[in-house]
């Protein structure tokens, strides 16, 4: 062959491993901070996420929680490797977060991040001594329907958790209206009437900001039913979303990242009457859903729960199966991230011969993966009366499987046969680790509560009795004073008893004994006045932090800022937190402000739009209101040097916005066409 001719076939050849004009690689997420599954984040903490190269698409973060839905959040960090969100509001003690990275993030380049990735995290509980004390009681207007537990929710947006429960057997679903004292409303608002709801589930599919309502219904006529949240504690008449009979445990999730929130649920089987199958309705922010995928799942499937049991950042299905007569099954279906799965596969080597109500999901050992809490009674109901049931603790593997199972602290502390039936997670000691609050059943309608503390390493104390009878849960705070509390439904003989039970702070927590005034405009100085204010940290108004100072060992002063919400005032130290009384509000003036120089750019806009602000102007507080005049999104910017500041538009349907800005003594309201 001519030299020539080799010369310039090896040159082509070579040419055809080079990269070609305008390829890029695309970017790849390579950590978090606070890590997967942290079960300690902090209520001021910034969510980041740190990639392989310079990215872009911080707007199109979404930060979601099952109490509160969509948070409002300000992203930072379009052309770094790290992106952040930092949320408005300060966190709720316990609150289950969801972060949820599109696969619109894209490198240097422009190739974008392959799949979506979606990560949970918890927020700590604060320090406690988990001593739990009657906090109400409800009874006579509970759930006759044993084994469904309460839902807490903030869903009139006052900034403090209301509670949901559903009556199968009084055919229509319960609102109790919290007060961020730790009570709520003594006559529940009936929900969903006549539709039978047997369980049900919050979350914000039309990315409004409110939380909806989901329902499944033991009637045939209804199925699946979805109630739009107004934000104000009422909801629209609930629509059928999907049919079918039998439908149980709905769940909400973003099971295909894209920043929308889907509905999940158990379905029972064509003929018989077991549930077979998790069903996936996919949201398309709108309120509306795909239609429905079916992933099938063992036989006697009694609940199943949703998390990314192997770390690939798409959300996995975790079930669980009880033959009677036999033993119990774990099974998991991988995520794809597209919103289907892989068959199911045996994931655990558990042996329990008698149902439970609830497992619990979470990461027990701070390894930054899921494991399987369970329930363990290893004989036959009523075979042995000696014989008294414990938990077991599975360690994730990280591969989607779990490990030999811990026991948990030993046995039962009862006499006759004794069971726990339902987990609850919570950090009730303020330690950052997920404990255990137990219910059990078994022998004279004994349903007893059970705390275990996790002592860290897989390390767990011994079960302690509590005087209070019930073995259905929800946790949270519902007080305000940084701790987890949880309210609970009566047992199968007490079906109409719903309680709470308020978590102690230690005796070091701070007071607060006087507010001065309780009301004034933006600037307005402020006077606090309590006990253990030593080593404050924060102050909190409406969730919100502001800037304060410390003018002796039991005052502090600060300035209302602009824009602040209306709410409770609390203070946090290293030893707890202390909230105003109800009355103690920081009210901003109703006043006309001047007028804020504005324009926004481009408009119309998709996806992205941008404010031109003055030079200078500080923080902002943006709101989107619908053509109804619904607020549909609620953020607070902070404009570069130049005056310009990102407004994030994912997820809004196209229309045209009124846009409301407020900054200190300014404000402005313009038009907005999102196409």
């Amino acid at each position: 062959m001519h030299t020539a001719t080799r010369i310039a076939r090896f040159l082509l050849g070579g040419a055809l491993l080079l990269p070609a004009p305008g390829w890029s690689q695309a970017p790849t997420l390579v950590s978090t901070s606070p890590v997967r599954s942290n079960t300690g984040v902090g209520r001021l903490s910034p969510l980041n996420a740190t990639f392989s190269q310079a990215v872009t698409g911080a707007a199109g973060l979404r930060l979601s929680s099952p109490s509160r839905g969509a948070l409002a959040a300000t992203p930072s960090g379009d052309g770094t490797a790290t992106l952040s969100l930092q949320p408005t509001q300060a966190l709720l003690p316990g609150e289950q977060l969801m972060l949820t990275i599109p696969a619109t993030v894209q490198g240097t380049g422009g190739a974008p991040l392959g799949s979506g990735q979606v990560m949970g995290f918890q927020v700590a509980g604060g320090p406690a001594t988990y001593t739990f004390t009657a906090g109400g009681s409800y009874s006579g207007a509970g759930t006759s329907m044993p084994g469904i537990p309460p839902i807490l929710g903030d869903v009139n947006k006052d900034g403090w958790l209301d509670m949901v429960v559903t009556d199968g057997g009084a055919n229509f679903g319960l609102l109790y209206l919290g007060n961020g004292q730790g009570a709520f409303s003594t006559a529940g608002q009936q929900l969903v009437p006549g539709t039978s709801p047997q369980g049900a589930a919050l979350g914000d599919f039309n990315n409004d900001g409110h939380l909806d309502l989901v329902t499944v219904s033991g009637d045939d006529a209804y199925g699946v039913t979805l109630s739009l949240g107004a934000g104000n504690g009422t909801f629209a008449a609930p629509t059928v979303v999907a049919a079918g009979r039998k439908a149980r445990h709905p769940r909400t999730a973003d099971v295909n990242g894209d920043g929308h929130q889907d509905l999940l649920y158990l379905r029972q089987a064509a003929t018989g009457t077991t549930l077979d199958a998790v069903i996936v309705l996919l949201g398309d922010g709108r309120g509306s859903f795909a239609s429905p995928l079916l992933v099938a799942t063992m036989p006697e499937t009694r609940n199943f729960y949703v998390q990314d049991l192997n770390n690939d950042g798409k959300l996995d299905l975790l079930t669980y199966s009880f033959y009677p007569g036999a033993s119990t099954g774990i099974s998991t279906c991988l995520g794809t991230g597209q919103g289907t799965f892989s068959p199911w596969v045996s994931a655990a080597p558990v042996n329990n011969s008698y149902p439970v109500s609830q497992l619990a999901l979470g990461d027990m050992d701070g390894d930054g993966i899921i494991d399987l809490v369970m329930p363990n009674f290893p004989w036959n109901y009523g075979l042995n009366p000696t014989v008294r049931g414990y938990v077991k603790v599975y360690p994730g593997t990280g591969q989607g499987t779990f490990g030999n199972g811990i026991t948990a602290g030993g046995n039962l502390p009862v006499s006759g046969y004794q069971y726990v039936n339902n987990i609850v997670l919570a950090d009730i000691n303020g330690d950052g680790r997920l404990d255990m609050i137990e219910g059990t059943d078994g022998a004279s309608s004994s349903s007893f509560v059970m705390l275990q503390i996790n002592e860290g390493q897989h390390a767990y104390s011994a079960p302690q009795r509590q005087s209070m009878w019930s073995n259905l849960f929800a946790a949270g705070d519902v007080n305000n004073d940084g701790t987890v509390d949880f309210v609970m439904t009566g047992d199968y003989f007490r079906r109409s008893e719903i309680s709470l039970r308020l978590n102690s702070p230690l005796a070091t927590a701070p007071t607060i004994t006087n507010v001065s005034p309780a009301s004034g405009a933006p600037g307005t100085l402020v006077t606090l006045t309590g006990t253990n204010l030593t080593g404050i940290t924060t102050v909190l108004v409406g969730g919100v932090s502001v800037p304060f100072t410390v003018t002796s060992a039991g005052t502090i002063t600060f300035s209302v800022p602009a824009g602040v919400p209306h709410g409770l005032i609390s203070v946090v130290t290293p030893t707890g937190t202390a909230t105003s009384g109800r009355f103690a509000l920081v009210l901003a003036s109703r006043r006309a402000a001047a007028t804020l120089p504005a324009t926004v750019f481009p408009n119309p806009a998709t996806g992205r739009a941008r404010l031109q602000l003055p030079a200078g102007t500080g923080p902002v507080v943006a709101e989107l209101y619908s053509p109804l005049g619904q607020l549909v999104r609620r953020t607070r910017l902070v404009p570069g040097a130049n005056g310009e500041a990102p407004i994030d538009l994912t997820g809004l349907a196209p229309a045209l916005y009124t846009l409301k800005l407020q900054a200190a003594t300014q404000s402005s309201t313009l038009r907005l066409l999102v196409e």
